[in-house]
């Protein structure tokens, strides 16, 4: 959960460590502002490719062999 006092560190140093875990295959931001679910992914040559999503649509997580909702993740954001 991206906050304004912690977003520049999320967005910088924090996930600059994490790149280096190898085992680290994707990494979400999750806006406390705005129905935004920000992904970046590791693609199979190493590069990081990156995916905003909103509202009404899902997040597909490869490592995890699954789906996430972005109105679920709001709805437990936004109290609703």
């Amino acid at each position: 959960m991206l906050s304004e006092s912690t977003e520049r560190h999320d967005r910088g140093k924090k996930f600059e460590q994490y790149r280096k875990l190898p085992s680290l295959r994707e990494y979400l931001l999750v806006s406390q502002d705005q129905v935004l679910v920000e992904q970046y992914t590791r693609e199979e040559d190493g590069r990081w490719s990156f995916r905003e999503h909103r509202a009404g649509t899902q997040v597909h997580l490869p490592s995890l062999r699954c789906e996430l909702s972005v109105d679920t993740v709001a709805a437990r954001v936004f109290g609703g």
